[in-house]
């Protein structure tokens, strides 16, 4: 594995920030709309803003990727769910809720089991999000191992479309 860099205290082209609060901020904001309903769908677009709007720091460019990167994982990952969760809703009749327990077992099963897989999901990603806050914040890099080759592609995509 390589080393990871360090980077020199510098400023950010985005408002004149720190580029280590600015790094912070587009992880921050991913991990808040990662735990509102609705707004996980949406988590990798902040960090793809900072992404583009950054002219200067690789330290904000490595992080807000990284998290536009893992917020895609996770909207993707989101969606499944929630379709489940639909279909197993719509399967049953919509008759769990509407009649209280005279739904089947199977049908709260998997609505309980899908509600905690998405649960699980959500922690696992602020946990890679908060690291990677820790990181940006004292200006290192970060790289989560199985999302860093897909990081990667998007960002030499994005970079390709920028210019």
């Amino acid at each position: 594995m390589s080393e990871l860099k360090t980077y020199e205290p510098h400023k950010s082209s985005i408002g004149g920030l720190d580029a280590n609060v600015a790094a912070l901020l587009a992880c921050l904001i991913a991990v808040i709309m990662n735990f509102i309903g609705g707004a996980q769908w949406f988590m990798w677009i902040v960090p793809l803003i900072f992404f583009l709007m950054e002219k200067d720091s690789m330290l904000v460019k490595s992080h807000a990727i990284q998290a536009f990167t893992l917020g895609v994982v996770g909207a993707i990952i989101y969606i499944i769910l929630d379709i489940i969760w639909s279909a197993i809703f719509v399967g049953s009749g919509a008759s769990l809720f509407a009649f209280g327990l005279s739904g089947s077992g199977a049908a709260w099963f998997g609505l309980m089991a899908v509600s905690v897989i998405k649960w699980v999901v959500e922690i696992i990603i602020a946990i890679f999000l908060i690291l990677a806050m820790v990181n940006a914040y004292k200006y290192k890099e970060y790289k989560i191992s199985w999302i860093s080759g897909l990081t990667e592609k998007f960002a030499a995509k994005l970079n390709k479309n920028k210019s």
